[in-house]
């Protein structure tokens, strides 16, 4: 159901985004029936990991949005010819 239609159309369903986001409430509610109670996660740089995280589940989402947003997130000024992005670092040609 992940890799699904319905969240592959959906267009709040996307790395870092988590307020009316239908995958994170799915992923949320998966951890709930699995009894997860907390997460580690990991925000990566071309060098290894920047920043772990391991809080409660929505606590610790929320905190790695953020950091990402306020850390590694670029804005263009004017459109690119091409961008190389991956989960880990995002490159601007």
């Amino acid at each position: 159901m992940i890799h699904s239609p319905l969240f592959n159309r959906e267009p709040l369903a996307t790395e870092g985004s988590i307020a009316g986001n239908p995958l994170h409430a799915e992923f949320l509610e998966i951890a709930a029936m699995a009894r997860h109670d907390f997460i580690l996660d990991v925000t990566l740089t071309s060098i290894g990991a920047s920043r772990r995280f391991c809080l409660e589940i929505r606590e610790g989402a929320r905190a790695g949005v953020e950091f990402t947003e306020t850390s590694c997130l670029e804005n263009l000024d004017e459109l690119a010819d091409a961008v190389i992005t991956c989960g880990a670092a995002t490159h601007w040609i």
